[in-house]
């Protein structure tokens, strides 16, 4: 029987999984499920994270923006291959899937799932590259009505589109 924990997250399936936390995080309004606040603080370092904290650091935005959110994310989705690919972790695939339930639909059987994960595991690790757009690439503006938006700058967008076109 499977504890709750490992229930509730997928990745305490996996037992957690190792981040390199840049900077210090502190967010003294990161909201709870019962719709309140709570303060949410992550040293920096080498921080190893249950599924319940490594949701809390990709959800986080307070502490930032938008775009350290979508670094995280990444960050966050490696360290998940890192982890998968170590010794013993495919061998969790099923597991994981079984904590995952109604949320993930696919046509794909499990064997198929389990060839593309070890496939997934052969990729080097120097061979993954993140692209993201991030603040250089935008012009934060306020519409005639007050909503705030973001305008692209397309020219330096159009770069890093080139980047990743050119390493497929």
């Amino acid at each position: 029987r499977r504890s709750k924990a490992i229930a509730d997250n997928p990745l305490d399936a996996i037992d957690g999984i190792d981040v390199d936390v840049p900077h210090e995080i502190i967010d003294y309004e990161y909201p709870t499920e019962d719709y309140g606040i709570e303060t949410l603080m992550i040293p920096a370092g080498r921080i190893h994270m249950d599924g319940t904290l490594a949701l809390k650091y990709v959800r986080t935005r307070h502490a930032d923006s938008d775009f350290g959110r979508l670094q995280r994310q990444q960050q966050v989705l490696l360290a998940v291959r890192d982890k998968a690919t170590s010794i013993g972790q495919i061998g969790k695939v099923p597991e994981v899937l079984n904590v995952v339930g109604d949320a993930l639909r696919t046509n794909l059987t499990l064997p198929e799932i389990l060839s593309l994960a070890k496939k997934w595991t052969q990729i080097p690790r120097e061979n993954i590259h993140a692209y993201r757009i991030d603040e250089t690439m935008i012009t934060p503006w306020v519409t005639p009505q007050g909503g705030q938006v973001l305008l692209p700058d397309r020219e330096k967008i159009a770069q890093v589109v080139a980047q990743f076109l050119s390493s497929r």
